[in-house]
């Protein structure tokens, strides 16, 4: 799934917790991101350390 930032999202793993399915995601670029929520509608981004923000 590619998104309006241009990241292609693979889905690596993904679980149920009390508060819903949380999904972890990454793209080739290197950021992942963490889809929490009932829906997994919450996002939380993260990129490698040496991956300056912006990119």
């Amino acid at each position: 799934m590619t998104d309006h930032d241009g990241h292609t999202w693979r889905t690596r793993s993904h679980h149920f917790t009390s508060e819903g399915l949380v999904r972890y995601q990454s793209c080739h670029c290197g950021v992942w991101r963490v889809l929490t929520g009932p829906a997994g509608g919450a996002t939380v981004l993260a990129r490698p350390a040496s991956t300056p923000p912006g990119r």
